[in-house]
């Protein structure tokens, strides 16, 4: 980590009772007056790992409420849920293998799934088959993939 990077804080917006947290905190770099996302969001919606976007910290709290994209990244977002408590860790193995990396929160049986761009196609395609297959949900909140 440099100087310029940081923790940014979003506010997230609840509906019912997910997320089950009201903010999450992200890894950023400052870019100009811009910042880049340096890891896989759990709860934010529309960022994934590499984008430039810009935003203004609450003066008060400090937290993100509102970003835009301005530089979108080729990377995708995929998140995982184990609603059915099977063992997760031979897929998530498997995605790191074929160039994915991935980030847990035990607590709420919940995985991030960052995707770059020379993650090959058929390889990702069979093992989210095989995730949905063994009862993990899955969500595809940023999928830039052609």
């Amino acid at each position: 980590m440099t100087e310029l990077t940081r923790k940014l804080q979003f506010s997230l917006e609840i509906d019912g009772d997910w997320p089950p947290i009201s903010s999450e905190a992200v890894w950023c770099d400052l870019v100009g007056a811009s910042f880049q996302l340096r890891n896989a969001p759990f709860f934010i919606k529309g960022l994934a790992v590499n984008d430039i976007f810009e935003a203004e910290p609450d003066p008060v709290n400090g937290h993100i409420f509102e970003f835009q994209v301005t530089e979108p990244s080729d990377h995708s977002l995929i998140w995982i849920l184990n609603n059915t408590q099977v063992d997760a860790d031979p897929i998530l193995a498997q995605l790191r293998d074929i160039g994915c990396s991935t980030e847990g929160l035990q607590r709420f049986s919940l995985y991030a799934v960052d995707v770059p761009p020379h993650v090959p196609d058929q390889e990702l395609n069979t093992l989210l088959d095989t995730a949905e297959s063994t009862g993990l949900d899955l969500a595809f909140p940023v999928w830039r993939r052609s």
